[in-house]
Protein backbone atom coordinates (compact mmCIF):
# COMPACT_ATOMS: atom_id res chain seq x y z
CA UNK A 1 0.00 0.00 0.00
CA UNK A 2 1.17 3.29 -0.88
CA UNK A 3 2.48 5.84 2.18
CA UNK A 4 1.85 8.67 0.65
CA UNK A 5 -0.36 10.16 -2.25
CA UNK A 6 2.94 11.21 -3.92
CA UNK A 7 3.34 6.95 -4.06
CA UNK A 8 0.70 6.21 -6.34
CA UNK A 9 2.60 5.61 -9.27
CA UNK A 10 -0.03 7.80 -11.68
CA UNK A 11 0.09 10.51 -13.74
CA UNK A 12 -0.64 14.04 -12.49
CA UNK A 13 -3.90 13.88 -13.72
CA UNK A 14 -5.64 10.67 -11.75
CA UNK A 15 -3.00 12.13 -8.87
CA UNK A 16 -5.14 15.25 -8.76
CA UNK A 17 -8.16 13.09 -8.54
CA UNK A 18 -7.01 10.99 -5.99
CA UNK A 19 -5.86 14.40 -3.76
CA UNK A 20 -9.18 15.84 -4.17
CA UNK A 21 -11.40 12.13 -3.07
CA UNK A 22 -9.06 12.25 0.26
CA UNK A 23 -10.05 15.81 0.43
CA UNK A 24 -13.95 15.05 -0.31
CA UNK A 25 -13.98 12.03 2.06
CA UNK A 26 -12.23 14.13 4.69
CA UNK A 27 -14.76 16.40 4.58
CA UNK A 28 -17.45 13.62 4.73
CA UNK A 29 -15.79 12.37 7.88
CA UNK A 30 -15.98 16.02 9.74
CA UNK A 31 -19.47 15.89 8.64
CA UNK A 32 -20.42 12.63 10.61
CA UNK A 33 -18.65 13.04 13.51
CA UNK A 34 -20.74 16.84 13.47
CA UNK A 35 -24.05 14.82 13.06
CA UNK A 36 -22.81 12.35 15.51
CA UNK A 37 -22.29 15.47 18.22
CA UNK A 38 -25.37 16.94 17.01
CA UNK A 39 -27.37 13.70 18.13
CA UNK A 40 -25.82 13.47 21.24
CA UNK A 41 -26.56 17.50 22.23
CA UNK A 42 -30.05 16.83 20.78
CA UNK A 43 -30.49 13.78 23.07
CA UNK A 44 -29.03 15.80 25.85
CA UNK A 45 -31.15 18.86 25.33
CA UNK A 46 -34.18 16.59 25.19
CA UNK A 47 -34.08 13.87 27.72
CA UNK A 48 -31.88 14.59 30.35
CA UNK A 49 -33.14 17.46 33.36
CA UNK A 50 -31.20 18.72 36.28
CA UNK A 51 -32.73 15.96 38.77
CA UNK A 52 -30.80 14.91 41.23
CA UNK A 53 -30.65 11.02 40.84
CA UNK A 54 -31.96 8.35 38.59
CA UNK A 55 -32.24 4.80 39.06
CA UNK A 56 -30.48 2.44 37.41
CA UNK A 57 -33.45 1.20 35.16
CA UNK A 58 -34.20 5.21 34.37
CA UNK A 59 -30.06 5.31 33.11
CA UNK A 60 -30.15 2.02 31.02
CA UNK A 61 -33.31 3.17 28.80
CA UNK A 62 -31.31 6.64 28.58
CA UNK A 63 -28.56 4.74 27.38
CA UNK A 64 -29.88 2.61 25.07
CA UNK A 65 -32.31 5.69 23.72
CA UNK A 66 -28.88 7.17 22.92
CA UNK A 67 -27.32 4.48 21.12
CA UNK A 68 -30.27 3.68 19.55
CA UNK A 69 -30.08 7.17 17.97
CA UNK A 70 -26.52 7.32 17.29
CA UNK A 71 -26.45 3.96 15.68
CA UNK A 72 -29.37 5.54 13.31
CA UNK A 73 -27.13 8.25 12.46
CA UNK A 74 -24.10 5.67 11.77
CA UNK A 75 -26.11 3.54 9.72
CA UNK A 76 -26.87 6.83 7.63
CA UNK A 77 -23.66 7.92 7.30
CA UNK A 78 -22.50 4.65 6.20
CA UNK A 79 -25.18 4.61 3.69
CA UNK A 80 -23.71 7.68 2.15
CA UNK A 81 -20.46 6.82 2.26
CA UNK A 82 -21.46 3.03 0.36
CA UNK A 83 -23.82 4.68 -2.01
CA UNK A 84 -20.74 7.84 -2.88
CA UNK A 85 -18.34 4.50 -3.03
CA UNK A 86 -20.42 2.57 -5.65
CA UNK A 87 -21.14 5.39 -7.94
CA UNK A 88 -17.49 6.42 -8.19
CA UNK A 89 -16.50 2.70 -8.83
CA UNK A 90 -19.36 2.90 -11.51
CA UNK A 91 -17.98 5.62 -13.44
CA UNK A 92 -14.53 4.16 -13.21
CA UNK A 93 -15.82 1.22 -15.17
CA UNK A 94 -17.85 3.07 -17.61
CA UNK A 95 -14.61 5.16 -18.09
CA UNK A 96 -12.82 1.55 -18.60
CA UNK A 97 -15.22 -0.25 -21.08
CA UNK A 98 -15.11 2.79 -23.44
CA UNK A 99 -10.99 2.12 -23.90
CA UNK A 100 -12.37 -1.68 -23.86
CA UNK A 101 -10.45 -2.32 -20.36
CA UNK A 102 -11.63 -5.08 -17.76
CA UNK A 103 -10.83 -3.32 -14.92
CA UNK A 104 -10.29 -6.25 -12.15
CA UNK A 105 -10.16 -4.57 -7.91
CA UNK A 106 -8.94 -6.47 -5.55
Amino acid sequence: MASSINDLDVNEHHEEIIRRYVHFSREQKATGLRSFRSAAEDFKTQRLSDEAMMTVNEVNELLEEFLDILEKEFEQELTHQYRVNTLLIKQLFQQAEQWFLKLNPN
